[in-house]
């Protein structure tokens, strides 16, 4: 595990998704359709480029 980290100093699309996703789930706990706009937004960003 260590190693993967070590090796890739790029970041990855998912682990982007994953670092939003655990912020609004800690930080906005009951405002779920803002998790989903976030996620969509992610995604768009993520394809246009």
């Amino acid at each position: 595990m260590e190693q993967s980290f070590g090796s890739t100093p790029e970041i990855h699309p998912k682990a982007l998704l994953l670092w939003a996703l655990l912020f609004l789930l800690h930080f906005k706990k009951k405002q779920l359709p803002n998790l989903f706009y976030v996620m969509k937004n992610l995604r768009l960003s993520i394809h246009t480029n």
